[in-house]
């Protein structure tokens, strides 16, 4: 899974599959290099393969909490993300920050909202580790 392009790669996960595959349609259509992971563990090796970007991570997940995967990803790799949560889940916003998450969306998501909040989120990380 080693980059190649010069496209940001994001590391996408969900575990509803309808979901997961148009998201990586969509960012795909609009230049990014994506790979998708159903569950934490499959992120956990998709993002020890190779070079992310940015994750954008559901946090309801099958086999962890969502904000336990991103505190992991950002601790073992210094990654950051974009939160995709339902309602009912928007709480605990500290606790999403100080896993990594940059930025939070609560679904359902404008496809336009999608593509310019993970663009921000890029520029948001892209400017930090420029500092």
């Amino acid at each position: 899974m080693e980059k190649t392009s010069n496209q940001p790669r994001l590391l996408l996960v969900d575990d509803h599959q309808d979901t997961l595959t148009l998201q990586a349609i969509l960012l795909r259509r609009e230049g990014f290099d994506v790979v998708t992971s159903g569950d934490a563990e499959t992120a956990l090796a998709q993002a020890a393969e190779g070079k992310v970007d940015l994750v954008v991570s559901d946090l309801r997940l099958p086999d962890r909490d969502g904000v336990e995967l991103m505190q992991e990803l950002h601790k073992r790799y210094g990654l950051y993300g974009v939160a995709l949560t339902g309602a009912a889940d928007a709480g605990r916003a500290a606790d999403r920050v100080d896993a990594g998450f940059v930025e939070v969306l609560i679904k359902p998501v404008a496809p336009e909202q999608l593509v310019k909040v993970i663009r921000h989120a890029l520029s948001e990380v892209d400017n930090a580790s420029s500092q």
